[in-house]
């Protein structure tokens, strides 16, 4: 009786430790099919499950950290932190095995150099709009804040700063009976 129940216990053990490299297994497998997929936060959440387990390589683990740095790259420049987000994705390594994740990570990058060019260039209108309203230049300066109202893709903050402009263009005008 005592071998059996030897038996039995060493076969659950045994059965046990197969089913934790069934499910790194399966983590490791449903990591590749995101990144195939291109769903990186599915692949990242796969990935730490493996790695939470003790069961990464090399690569898998590089990769780990390629997403990890990745996703809070994306999420730095939906906070419009363009260098942190920036700082994010240099610190992930150049050579990464995973073809679609690196040139996502360039897609990335070059996102968020679009987006730091669209910040100056708003830098540069807005003090455009001023040196308008300072040299009298007033109805130059209201055609570049109605442009800069009409852009979907500027901030709260850049959409106040712009309507400021306008109001003081229009105190400007209404002292001088402009309208």
């Amino acid at each position: 009786m005592k071998k059996i129940l030897s038996a039995i216990f060493i076969c659950t053990i045994l059965f046990a430790g197969c089913g934790g490299d069934d499910k790194f297994q399966n983590a490791l497998e449903q990591s590749k099919i995101a990144l195939q997929n291109h769903d990186y936060q599915a692949a990242f959440n796969h990935l730490k499950i493996a790695k939470d387990a003790g069961h990464l390589d090399d690569q898998s683990y590089a990769t780990y950290q390629a997403l990890d740095k990745f996703l809070k790259a994306k999420a730095e420049l939906a906070e419009n932190d363009t260098k942190d987000a920036l700082e994010k994705l240099n610190e992930i390594p150049a050579n990464l095995q995973d073809v679609n994740l690196s040139a996502e990570i360039e897609n990335l990058r070059n996102q968020i150099q679009h987006d730091k060019n669209a910040v100056v260039n708003f830098h540069d209108k807005i003090e455009t709009i001023e040196d308008q309203i300072d040299d009298g230049d007033y109805v130059d300066a209201a055609l570049n804040i109605a442009d800069l109202l009409s852009k979907e893709g500027i901030s709260q903050e850049q959409r106040q700063k712009v309507e400021e402009l306008h109001q003081k263009l229009e105190d400007i005008k209404s002292k001088v009976n402009l309208k």
